[in-house]
């Protein structure tokens, strides 16, 4: 089982994500090919910045 990594991403000097505390975003939580945590939601911001 992937261990999980705590990934907080801040926008703007408010947090969006924090994988610490259980929210709707966690529902986006995945892991790529490698292995590496990531989120949906992280890729759509990256694409809309």
């Amino acid at each position: 089982m992937p261990k999980m990594v705590d990934i907080t991403v801040s926008l703007a000097g408010r947090t969006i994500f924090d994988s610490a505390k259980p929210s709707p975003s966690m529902l986006l939580y995945t892991e790529d090919a490698y292995g590496t945590p990531v989120t949906a939601f992280i890729r759509l911001a990256t694409v809309l910045l």
